[in-house]
């Protein structure tokens, strides 16, 4: 396997050492590059306890003679052996170390409790105990054909030791096996409180109860008293392998309960948990789906043809209104779709440490890895890749015929998922042409080297033959890929595990989240296409200009290429798809006002439509197409323009209501009308007129937008003008006999008014007459009244018999 950093050489079991000279002087042929080799063998361990017998609180010294765990012969090497006893089958993990460098000979020390819990090098034992100790040792002679070899040492514990099991604690077995229910009773009479209720032991803090394995450990366990006044309790729980990190499958685990029920006081009851010494684990191999889409290529993978269509190419271009040339452009297309496969295996013999392991061994009597993935159609396989071997192959070459595993990728170790998971993990990248050959296939121009991505024309840069004049490497709808995994059982017999999946190719839909839309709001719009899935493990996304628009306005892609997206607003700006491999793809666009210089009309008919490229009676995607079509509409609720009075007379305000569901733009917020090319508003008098006047919603969602002006008097001053933009700041002139007209345009044909009168009898006041522009000579006073003219020159009218008084004060008459 090659030498490591410093000077070690890794070898397999049963390997042989051979060691070549090469000669650098002149000697004679027959005595250049002499060779010389051995075998390398392995020894089987001894393990034993120094002494037979133990006392309950004394220590002892486990001893372990094995040359092959000298690992290093220029340090002192340990590692780690199971220590249990009949009182807790959990038991610890002992250190052992090797007396001296490179001794061969380990030894650990342990010490017994008859009180505390078992820790460290702490093993809690009761007199008559038996203590055991086990190593498994797996560089083994080659005449034991076992997957490994258990030595177990024991001795006994027969000191003076303290009862603790007055309260007794019983399991309805004697041993178990993972997945067993363990059913625990505990007799009790002085918890039965109270004779005439069934009772429970659920205080942790009083009454602790302990369920321990080597692996797990539950502190909180409840027992319920089995009836009424019986003092006797009981609970369950299931040994789940599959819920403990890395259950270690031998008989050297055991489950342990205990209960604390006074203070130095504990009830113990325990049982080993019995399997195979000689086990190993059964692995299992899986694609992580049972159907692919059929991947597909970019236009670099073909020779340049002059078609805006696929046209025999394995290619996904977006919609057809938006390639702009004769020949199909990258840009033009979804690019490359590479399928990305992951494959799991589930291998608890490769989880030899608390960190992340690897698979790296090859096939027995091979070269190659255990990992192999090929693609078969009828008799054809092909072989993609070996995985999980000792050497990657950086030249190898996917195996057309399943006949050069020797020259074939090497994908090298697969990785643990995480620390004591046994779970490992490859990711394999597909392309289209990566199957076997047929005359139905795509002419492929240009092949990817497996090895460093460099592009070649020649299939001989990817395959390890060519393909024949006639046909093509590509995949295939109905194609199965298969994975298998090589492993050794426990008698050392091989066996493979497989699993498969199936390339196919399925209908897209397209949808949105209802049938009519007021101009201006939001849509949702969702495309389903399980083909545009190409990795089970991240969120993908496609450009919006896989859809088109075609409205009586413009015929349009949605996207950047139809030149039109900021009228449509999408967020995000691509399709996303919702989740890891979901295969459903969505977001939200506006209804636009305007496209290509053209407003949408009420009531406007839209056919949205996505093209297929790989609909499910095609061989390959680009084969064929199915175009998909969901149609909408704009809304058409008309609009209504309401004024509060029939008759307004000078210095009113008028109040004006448009109702116009057409024009509630956004539910959520609030929306505004008249003063917009889409919506405009022109309040009129007979002289006078307000141009783009503001209207706003009176909330979120009612569709109805108000404002107000006020009237002034006018009487007849060129100079008089109206003002404001809205809502509330409008002034408009009338005269004493006019009207008001309020103008709301819904489209470029379409406007709905409301009107109301204006009658005044009387005069403005002087005051607002000159506020008005009325020169102070041009004054108008009402019957009754007479002019004068104040200090400043200003008019005011006032009645005949305070002439004569406001004149003493120095005003004049006219």
């Amino acid at each position: 396997m090659g030498w490591n950093n410093s000077k070690f050489l890794f070898v397999m079991v049963f390997a042989s050492l051979i060691l070549i000279f090469n000669s650098t002087t002149d000697v004679i042929a027959e005595e250049k590059n002499p060779v010389t080799g051995s075998s390398i063998s392995w020894n089987e361990g001894k393990i034993k306890w120094l002494e037979t017998s133990y006392p309950s609180t004394g220590t002892a010294v486990v001893q372990l003679i094995d040359p092959d765990m000298n690992l290093n012969s220029e340090k002192v090497d340990n590692f780690d052996v199971d220590v249990w006893s009949d009182t807790d089958f959990a038991g610890i993990d002992l250190t052992m170390t090797e007396t001296d460098v490179s001794s061969g000979i380990f030894e650990g020390t342990v010490f017994f409790t008859i009180t505390d819990d078992s820790s460290g090098h702490r093993l809690r034992v009761l007199q008559g105990d038996t203590i055991y100790t086990k190593y498994d040792d797996i560089t083994i002679s080659e005449t034991n054909k076992n997957y490994k070899l258990v030595l177990i040492g024991t001795a006994t514990i027969d000191g003076d030791s303290v009862s603790v099991i007055e309260n007794r604690i019983t399991l309805d077995k004697e041993s178990y096996v993972w997945d067993d229910d363990v059913s625990i009773t505990l007799v009790a009479p002085e918890l039965n409180l109270d004779n005439k209720s069934i009772e429970k032991i659920d205080d942790p803090e009083k009454f602790p109860i302990e369920i321990t394995t080597r692996h797990f450990e539950i502190k909180e366990f409840n027992l319920v008293e089995t009836g009424i006044d019986t003092g006797i309790f009981s609970g369950e729980i299931t040994l789940k392998a599959s819920e403990f990190p890395n259950p270690d499958y031998n008989d050297s685990d055991g489950i342990s309960v205990n209960f604390e029920y006074a203070e130095d006081n504990v009830a113990i009851g325990s049982a080993p948990i019995i399997l195979n010494s000689f086990e190993s684990y059964a692995p299992s191999v899986s694609f992580d789906r049972d159907v692919y889409p059929v991947p597909f290529g970019s236009v670099d993978d073909f020779a340049d043809m002059v078609s805006s269509t696929p046209d025999g190419r394995s290619l996904f271009p977006v919609h057809l209104t938006a390639v702009t040339t004769g020949n199909l452009q990258e840009s033009e297309t979804l690019g490359s779709g590479d399928l990305m496969t992951h494959i799991r295996i589930h291998d608890a013999n490769f989880d030899i440490s608390q960190n992340v392991d690897k698979i790296i061994q090859d096939v027995n009597g091979k070269t190659v890895g255990p990992l192999k993935i090929s693609v078969i159609r009828d008799s054809q396989t092909m072989v993609l890749a070996y995985a999980g071997g000792s050497t990657p192959n950086d030249d190898g070459l996917i195996d057309v015929n399943d006949n050069s595993p020797t020259t074939a990728r090497q994908m090298g170790s697969i990785s643990e998922v995480s620390p004591d998971s046994g779970v490992f993990e490859l990711d394999l990248a597909v392309r289209y042409f990566d199957g076997p050959s047929s005359a139905q296939c795509p002419v492929t121009a240009m092949f990817t080297s497996l090895n460093n991505d460099a592009v070649f024309g020649s299939e001989e840069s990817r395959f390890d033959e060519p393909s024949t004049e006639t046909e093509n490497y590509c995949i295939l709808k109905g194609d199965v890929l298969t994975v298998e995994y090589t492993y050794l059982d426990e008698q050392g017999n091989v066996n493979v595990v497989t699993d498969s999946a199936t390339f196919d190719l399925r209908n897209g839909t397209l949808e949105a989240n209802q049938d009519v839309y007021i101009i201006g709001s939001d849509m949702i719009l969702t495309l389903t296409d399980p083909d545009l899935d190409l990795d089970n493990d991240k969120v993908e996304t496609y450009p919006l200009d896989l859809i088109e628009w075609d409205s009586s306005a413009a015929t349009l892609t949605m996207g950047r290429l139809g030149g039109e997206i900021s009228a449509f607003d999408p967020e995000p700006l691509n399709f996303r798809e919702t989740g890891d491999s979901t295969g459903v793809f969505q977001l939200v666009v506006e209804i636009p006002h305007v496209l290509q210089d053209t407003y949408l009309e009420r009531g406007e008919e839209i056919v949205l439509e996505y093209t297929d490229w790989s609909p499910s009676g095609a061989s390959y995607v680009g084969n064929e197409e199915e175009d998909v079509d969901f149609t909408i509409s704009t809304s058409n609720f008309g609009a209504t323009v309401n004024l509060d009075k029939k008759d307004y007379t000078w210095n009113d305000k008028v109040y004006i209501t448009v109702v116009s569901p057409n024009h509630n733009f956004d539910s959520d917020l609030v929306d505004e009308i008249g003063n917009i090319a889409s919506s405009k508003i022109k309040i009129s008098t007979r002289q006078f007129n307000l141009d783009n006047y503001k209207l706003v919603e009176t909330g979120t969602n009612t569709g109805t937008f108000t404002g107000e002006v006020t009237l002034v008097g006018h009487v007849g001053n060129m100079d008089t003008v109206s003002t404001g933009k809205g809502p509330v700041d409008g002034v408009m002139p009338a005269s004493s006999k006019d009207g008001i007209t309020v103008e709301f345009e819904l489209t470029e044909d379409e406007t709905v008014v409301g009107s109301a009168l204006i009658k005044s009898d009387k005069k403005l006041s002087p005051l607002k007459q000159q506020l008005a522009g009325v020169s102070a000579k041009d004054v108008v006073c009402n019957d009754g009244f007479s002019k004068l003219y104040k200090s400043d020159n200003s008019a005011i009218c006032v009645k005949f018999d305070t002439i004569s008084k406001l004149m003493e004060r120095g005003w004049d008459e006219f």
